[in-house]
């Protein structure tokens, strides 16, 4: 009879000792490859890509080994593969647990045939987007909302895109509220407001946003804002730079070159210029090349200068584009003068709407020599560059086009030129203008005052 009574009881407890070391690994798993916008998980989740994958795999395996149907299992083993980017098993799991209903799954695999990450599908990404954003899921929401601004999928609507995004800011998803704050720092589909985009990047800044970071800091950083907003701003952009943002290591380099909410290092300024650089953002090169061209911090250098600025211009910096041209155009940097390649660096910078080398291109078809063709010589597009550069505010563009209207006997639109220049205030333009006046005077008289 004893011995019935102990197998009787063996019996009834073998099941529960397995149910709990099933609920055990599930749980295991959760805490360690849990999403942090799953349900339940926002404070103690884990945030994309920082799974401990040694960790997490063998315990997830088990989980599931032990409730193959589990969605949120299926959905956290999934994760663990597609932080390594092994599709052919993360997709499969992942497909799995978003035909279950489970909105975090629903929302990964939509996102991966709309990212890059598989090849596009946008219908079937606007398919499972909808049906997670539909359970509310943020990063639903707010990745609906991208196929909805492209017309990806889905006929664009500007209108639908803004919707999820604030709702899905509202809910805290860090990246739509850095989105939110685009919005209103731009004026796209809303008023400009930048106190309400400094107030979302910040939000989005707080959870480690690195763009929100940069632009938030970017916004702090100017000249005309607070001592204490500078020091904040330098904080910001050293953590987005920290992060791999290049853009942000570089403009964190023109502060500390400039004195910006810290005193002026030109050493560390140069350091951050090239951490800007590693990162892949060659706008940092021109700032190199402005080192080596003045002797800021180093040796004046015109050849290291020259090749700075050579790889950002090649990266369209219209900056540094016009560089370029002042470069090749006089023969410095230990090259020959090329007035031509020059004018062709000139003109990409001035089709940006570089007002310097709008005039540099104008200046380069207007010269002519006396003991030699110009070859370059073009009337028409010099004055044409010559007007652009004038509405662009430089003043000596507008003194150079009045002169040419007054060699084509339109002495109306030469003075009006004119006298924009003299309502300027600028006394050396001021000067200026009254001997372009002598010049127009001569050819519209004969003389320098009419008698």
């Amino acid at each position: 009879m004893r011995n019935l009574i102990l197998a009787l009881s063996l019996l009834m407890t073998a099941p529960t000792v397995s149910l709990a070391a099933e609920r055990s690994a599930e749980q295991d798993c959760a805490d360690l490859a849990a999403y942090i916008w799953e349900p339940g998980f926002r404070e103690t989740g884990v945030a994309w890509d920082k799974i401990d994958v040694a960790a997490a795999m063998p315990v997830c395996v088990t989980a599931h080994a032990n409730a193959p149907e589990h969605a949120p299992t299926q959905y956290r083993l999934g994760r663990i593969y597609l932080q390594q980017d092994d599709f052919e098993r993360a997709l499969p799991l992942l497909l799995e647990s978003a035909e279950a209903g489970y909105a975090p799954a629903q929302t990964a695999y939509g996102t991966l045939f709309m990212d890059g990450k598989q090849t596009a599908d946008y219908p079937l990404a606007f398919h499972w987007l909808s049906a997670a954003a539909a359970q509310n899921n943020p990063v639903a929401k707010a990745n609906l909302g991208i196929l909805y601004y492209h017309g990806q999928g889905v006929a664009a609507d500007t209108e639908v895109y803004i919707r999820l995004q604030v709702e899905a800011a509202q809910a805290g998803a860090d990246f739509a509220q850095y989105h939110v704050g685009d919005l209103f720092e731009i004026g796209f589909g809303v008023e400009q407001d930048m106190l309400r985009a400094e107030a979302w990047y910040r939000l989005a800044a707080a959870q480690g946003h690195m763009l929100a970071q940069r632009r938030l800091g970017k916004m702090l950083g100017r000249r005309d804002r607070a001592v204490e907003e500078h020091t904040e701003a330098i904080g910001l952009l050293t953590a987005a730079a920290e992060q791999g943002d290049g853009s942000a290591a570089t403009h964190l380099g023109w502060m500390l070159a400039e004195g910006i909410g810290t005193d002026s290092n030109l050493a560390l300024a140069r350091e951050r210029y090239d951490q800007g650089l590693r990162l892949g953002d060659f706008g940092a090169a021109r700032f190199l090349g402005h080192l080596y061209e003045y002797g800021k911090g180093v040796e004046v250098d015109h050849r290291i200068a020259l090749a700075n600025y050579l790889l950002a211009a090649w990266a369209g910096d219209m900056d540094a584009q016009y560089k370029v041209g002042v470069y090749i155009s006089a023969g410095r940097g230990g090259i020959l003068r090329d007035r031509a390649a020059g004018l062709q660096w000139y003109l990409r910078a001035a089709q940006q709407g570089h007002v310097e080398a709008q005039m540099g291109a104008a200046q380069a078809y207007t010269i002519r020599f006396h003991d030699q063709p110009a070859p370059l010589y073009d009337a028409e597009q010099g004055h044409y560059w010559y007007v652009v550069a004038a509405a662009n505010g430089n003043l000596k563009a507008a003194l150079q086009a009045a002169l040419i209207y007054a060699g084509k006997r339109d002495f109306a639109t030469a003075n009006a030129y004119v006298v924009h220049v003299m309502e300027s205030g600028d006394a050396e333009m001021v000067e200026e203008a009254m001997h372009t006046i002598d010049a127009i005077n001569m050819v519209r008289y004969g003389t320098k005052m009419p008698v």
